[in-house]
């Protein structure tokens, strides 16, 4: 199933909400509003209840997993709801491909850090390894060459 920017929020503001003891009441006139109307709330009141509740907490992270794996319409929402809240305070962190262009531009318009990750040779033969015993009746030299095609061919993902 694909994320949506709406869903998204809604559960980092749900995340937050949960750590507090206190009444909340950004949270509270959301629900207000929103519940006996029997609607569901935009994207921009989401946020605009996130960005009044991130200022009770000291530091907050979020981590956005797999950027290139958002459909473009979702990771345009996504990358505008990054900047807010870093313009908040907040520490984000991303994980993308490299080759997604709009997400290189974003973060490249903003100074970020890039750290490439690259799979480890040993640990996608031992990955290979395991997945192919577990799915293939080939002979043991059959097993052997399907491991070795593979994680060389898999260097830099």
């Amino acid at each position: 199933m694909q994320q949506s920017a709406l869903n998204i929020v809604s559960s980092f503001l749900k995340q937050l909400a949960l750590r507090l003891d206190s009444e909340l009441p950004e949270v509270h006139d959301l629900q207000k509003k929103f519940r006996f109307k029997g609607k569901r709330p935009e994207l921009v009141d989401l946020m605009n209840a996130l960005i009044a509740l991130l200022h009770r907490f000291s530091a907050t992270y979020a981590i956005f997993d797999a950027l290139d794996e958002c459909e473009t319409k979702e990771r345009v929402k996504l990358l505008h709801i990054i900047n807010q809240l870093a313009e908040a305070g907040v520490k984000v962190f991303t994980t993308c491909r490299p080759h997604i262009r709009d997400v290189r531009r974003f973060f490249g318009e903003r100074d970020a850090a890039f750290i490439p990750i690259a799979a480890d040779i040993e640990d996608m033969k031992n990955f290979l390894r395991i997945r192919v015993e577990e799915r293939s009746n080939q002979s043991p030299a059959m097993k052997a060459k399907i491991i070795d095609k593979l994680s060389l061919s898999s260097q830099g993902v």
